[in-house]
């Protein structure tokens, strides 16, 4: 997992996080996505990017569509994919599980890898609106504390095979889990490898 090539003299693990979302933001911006993918839906950054949590070079990116359209979407991916700083795009059809279309756009930018990770959420989708709302949520929630502890485990855990970003969220906001330690304790008592439609525990259900 490519997690953050940045100036050897930033030294606060947020000016670190705010460095990748900055870059993050840019590859958007050079490779065009977000006016691409706009021809299929209503366009959100969502994930480690919405939150100003990155640490990963992943790039979350939701397209809510009227219908799910594999064609419609491998004519604005495919033009997305002609570009040569993209060097591989992996598609996955989850429609009947989950309700989306997903394409993992792998490329290198700025002599770094980053994975741009786009959703096509149907009207189905078992998560429809739930990104947006966590973002939201989480702009609210998050102290200065939590900030810190979220992103310290997740650069602690960037090399862990079994690391889940949402995990680490759970960890420190519902149960204060604050060190490494703490959290690999709670992971094998609480981790989840399947998707976890997540809303901190203060917060009361819409």
């Amino acid at each position: 997992m490519d997690h953050g090539r940045v100036p050897a003299d930033v030294s606060s693990v947020e000016e670190r996080a705010e460095l990748r979302r900055l870059r993050a933001l840019e590859v958007l911006a050079e490779l065009s996505v977000l006016e691409g993918l706009s021809e299929l839906g209503t366009v959100e950054v969502t994930g480690s990017v919405a939150h100003r949590l990155v640490v990963a070079h992943d790039i979350d990116v939701d397209v809510t569509a009227d219908a799910l359209d594999a064609r419609a979407c491998f004519d604005v991916v495919g033009r997305l994919a002609a570009d040569p700083r993209v060097a591989r795009v992996v598609y996955t059809n989850a429609t009947e599980r989950f309700g989306w279309l997903s394409f993992d756009v792998v490329c290198h930018f700025a002599g770094e890898t980053w994975t741009i990770e786009l959703y096509v959420n149907g009207p189905d989708a078992c998560c429809f609106g739930w990104t947006s709302e966590l973002a939201r949520i989480l702009s609210g929630v998050l102290t200065p504390e939590h900030r810190h502890a979220i992103l310290e485990l997740k650069e602690a855990l960037a090399d862990d095979p079994d690391y889940r970003s949402m995990d680490v969220y759970r960890a420190v906001v519902d149960d204060g889990v604050r060190t490494l330690d703490e959290f690999r304790a709670w992971r094998e008592q609480h981790g989840s490898a399947d998707l976890v439609r997540w809303i901190p525990a203060t917060v009361s259900p819409a």
